[in-house]
This record gives C-alpha cells, sequence and structure tokens, in this order.
C-alpha cells in the first residue's frame, strides 16, 4: 500500500508477544502471582494477631536477656536419700513459714517417720490417702502390705517420741512444760486419730467424718512435706517422685472447669522462671505455640499412668525459650506423636495450645551442644486445642503460618497455569523470514502503477492521436 505521494506505507503493527520466550512468561508469571499475594495478605491483615508484633514493639525493647543456660557442673542431688536437707526450712500446711508449735511437732514427726520408709512404703501410702479422696476402697490384694505398713509407720512414730520426750527432758521451766504438752497433743493426734483411720481404709470400711478429716491433714502434712524436696534447676529426682504423681492425680480427676477455677489465670514465662518458689504447686495457665512434642513411658505407679505427652510451649509474647508441659493425654484429632522411648524420634509441629496445670519446678535438660539449660515445667490432663481453620465471614483469619505458605505456593502454581494457557492459545509457529526486512535487490521486479499525472497525459495523448 502507497501514500498520497505515492510511497509504500510503513506497517506500525507491533507483532504479538512471543510466550516462548523468558521476558513475556516471566512478566505474566509474576504478575498473577503478585495480584495472589497482595490478595492473601490482604485477607492476612483482618486478623489482629497480624499486628500483634507492632503493639508489643517496646516490650520487647525492654525484654532483659533470659541466661537459662545452667553451668557445666554436675547437678546437686540430696545426701543419704534424706527428704529435706538439716537446714530446709519448715513448710506449713498452708505452703507459709508460719505454723505453731504443735504443727511444728506433727511435721517434724512424720519427716523422720516418712524419711525412714522406703520407697514401696511411701507409694502404698500415697495410694491409701488418694483412695480415700477417691471415695474408692483399697486393692485386696494390698491390704496386707497396707497393714504391715501401718504397724511399721507406729513403731517408727514411737521411737521419734521416745527421743523428743528425752530431748524436751533436758529444758528448763516453763518450756519443759509447754513442749512435754505438745509432744502429749501430736501423740494423741497420732493414736486417737490417725491409726483408727488408717486401719478403716485396711478394713474396707468407710472412714467417718473425725476420720477424713485426720486422712486429710495427712495428706497436706505429706504434700508440703514433699512439695519441700522439689529442686529447682535438677532433673527429675527420686525425692520427688511421691509428689510428682500426686499432683498429676489430682490434674487428672479434676473437671476441665474446675481446673480453670483454681488457676491464677495467664502467666508469662518470666514469671515461672524468676519465682518457682512463689508459683510452685499452684494451678496456672500459658498459651503459646507447640513447636515440639513426643511421648515417653511412665515409671510404675499406682494411678494406672502409662505415658507422658510432653509438650515444647514457646509462649505468646515470651522469649524464645520453651515451657515444658508434661499431661497425661493429647487433644482430640491432635497430630500424631511419636513415641521417644520406642525410636528415639520427636515430632516437630506448630500448633496454637493452651494448657491449665500446676507448675512444679524449674526444669533441668541437656541441650545437643552438650549445654544444660532450664525451663519451667507444668503438669496437666490434656491441652486445649482447636484445629487451625479459614473463615472468611467471621471477620478474622485462622490461617497458621504453614497455612499462610501453602496457600503462596498454590498462588504460585496457579500463575504458571495460567501462563501456560495464555502461551498455548498465542502461540504459533514462525516462518524463519518472518519480519525479515525486504531485500532490496528483488525489487526490481515490482511493477508499479501510473501516477494520476501520468494517467492525464496518457490520455490527452491519446486525444490528440485520434484528432489527427
Amino acid at each position: 500500500m502507497r501514500d498520497s505521494r505515492g510511497q509504500p506505507q510503513k506497517n506500525f503493527r507491533q507483532p504479538p508477544p512471543d510466550y516462548t520466550q523468558r521476558g513475556p512468561w516471566l512478566r505474566v508469571f509474576l504478575l498473577v502471582g503478585a495480584v495472589m499475594v497482595v490478595l492473601a495478605l490482604a485477607e492476612r491483615s483482618r486478623d489482629p494477631q497480624s499486628w500483634k508484633w507492632l503493639w508489643e514493639l517496646d516490650r520487647v525493647a525492654q525484654r532483659e536477656p533470659i541466661q537459662n543456660r545452667l553451668p557445666d557442673q554436675p547437678p546437686t542431688s540430696l545426701q543419704g536419700g534424706a527428704l529435706v536437707t538439716a537446714d530446709a526450712p519448715l513448710v506449713g500446711v498452708d505452703g507459709t513459714g508460719s505454723i505453731d508449735p504443735t504443727t511444728r511437732a506433727w511435721q517434724e514427726g512424720w519427716r523422720d517417720v516418712f524419711g525412714r520408709l522406703s520407697a514401696a512404703d511411701r507409694d502404698l501410702l500415697f495410694e491409701m490417702l488418694h483412695a480415700v479422696q477417691r471415695h474408692q476402697a483399697l486393692p485386696v490384694e494390698k491390704t496386707g502390705a497396707a497393714a504391715d505398713l501401718l504397724a511399721l509407720a507406729t513403731t517408727l512414730w514411737e521411737d521419734y517420741q521416745a527421743a523428743a520426750f528425752q530431748a524436751v527432758a533436758e529444758l528448763k521451766g516453763d518450756d519443759q512444760t509447754q513442749w512435754v504438752d505438745v509432744l502429749r497433743q501430736v501423740n494423741g493426734r497420732f493414736n486417737g486419730e490417725l491409726r483408727p483411720a488408717l486401719q478403716a481404709v485396711i478394713d474396707g470400711r468407710t472412714p467417718t467424718g473425725n476420720e477424713e478429716r485426720a486422712l486429710s491433714g495427712l495428706r497436706s502434712t505429706l504434700v508440703a512435706l514433699t512439695t519441700a524436696q522439689i529442686e529447682d534447676d535438677t532433673v527429675f529426682r527420686p525425692a520427688e517422685r511421691d509428689i510428682l504423681f500426686h499432683l498429676q492425680a489430682e490434674v487428672r480427676d479434676a473437671e476441665p472447669q474446675e481446673l480453670k477455677e483454681r488457676s491464677l489465670g495467664q502467666v508469662t514465662y518470666l514469671q515461672l522462671f524468676k519465682q518457682p518458689k512463689e508459683y510452685r504447686g499452684r494451678y496456672v495457665s500459658v498459651k503459646g505455640t507447640v513447636r515440639l512434642a513426643y511421648r515417653v513411658q511412665a515409671p510404675p505407679n499406682h494411678l494406672g499412668i502409662k505415658e507422658h505427652f510432653v509438650y515444647w510451649i514457646y509462649p505468646d509474647g515470651g522469649p524464645s525459650s520453651p515451657i515444658v508441659v508434661y499431661a497425661l493425654e493429647a487433644p482430640a484429632g491432635f497430630p500424631a506423636i511419636a513415641d521417644r522411648d520406642l525410636d528415639r524420634r520427636t515430632t516437630k509441629l506448630r500448633e496454637e495450645i493452651e494448657v491449665t496445670g500446676v507448675f512444679f519446678k524449674r526444669w533441668a535438660y541437656p541441650a545437643q551442644e552438650g549445654a544444660t539449660y532450664t525451663a519451667p515445667l507444668l503438669l496437666a490432663r490434656v491441652p486445649a486445642w482447636q484445629p487451625n481453620t479459614l473463615d472468611l465471614t467471621a471477620g478474622r483469619a485462622g490461617l497458621s503460618r504453614l497455612e499462610l505458605g501453602v496457600a503462596v505456593i498454590a498462588a504460585l502454581l496457579m500463575a504458571a497455569c495460567i501462563t501456560a494457557v495464555l502461551w498455548y492459545r498465542t502461540h504459533r509457529p514462525r516462518r524463519a523470514d518472518e519480519f525479515a526486512p525486504p531485500n532490496i535487490a528483488d525489487m526490481h521486479n515490482i511493477k508499479l502503477r501510473p501516477t494520476t499525472h501520468e494517467a492525464l497525459r496518457d490520455l490527452e495523448r491519446e486525444s490528440r492521436a485520434g484528432r489527427e
């Protein structure tokens, strides 16, 4: 085609994109991927938790570093298997250090008696008290051992009383009179109240009201004594076995609502780590992300507990240090947890849970590099857990970080599919000479039509020739 001057017109139409080339394909891929990522981020931004990091910038800046690594030295332990050290402070039934002389003498007596019992006898004594607390009968096959235990405890109590009266005889004046009266009161409490109550358990008889109160008082005394044996910055110790299973029996037998009522509420990592004595034996709640879990076999016990589910929780808003939870169960529908005793495997997770349990101690555990660290340890029944879901109508997002990553990958795959479809629909074979410039050597064969001026001159010449 020519212009008005008879010159060939230039073709300014651009060729279609060639999607077999890297440039167009990559542009479409990035465009679709960017759109999907923007939509995912827009949906995620509706969750208030996504902005939690912004609200806590000041808190993060003010956080002090956590020094939870223990010095490189062997852990301490009690000497001679004694329940308490010689300089250990007396702990009252209510957990305080303020107790009256009668309670002090009663506790000292049971410290001596309980410390001289074997591990099997201590377990049996706690089992008897646990049976009364649950209004159950002691198994028949254990009544003989329980009768022997009561006889042994009576002998040990009489030995303690004889030594105590001998020590009091060395006092003078009113002090001697006062402590003689105290020893007589505690001796009457043992023989007149506690022995008949323990005999009722052995006989399978329902204890009376007074007998139940006597057994409850003994349970409180033993809990206070064994709680005093818990040592922070140590692994599980034999002296902690009785109180460990006693507390696990409590969390197992309590209803979920009852546990919440006992709880002090949500506590932080620093509260448990810095103040273990204040929280020991008290019910608390923690919330965070489980990153590691496994199962371990439980030592033989009268509670019938076969295994523990161990959860390593990184608390919300806390430092990058874990809180360890020894639970009796896993939530329904929770991902399968490996048995570490079976093949040394553990399960890596990223699940949000909330735990209400009793704080035990600041527990020591070995790390992979050979160092020893400490972490708050809780005893619980089962964590509260809800599967991660995405609810677009609930006004918030339920995506976890893992699910968000899967969504981004799915968006990229969708972008790849769209790019492939566009390439298929626009692709056509290319000729070797397509879009090649014309060859000047071939232009001599082109025949051009005469211009208008030349045509008029030809017509005028033909007209004159006709007239002639």
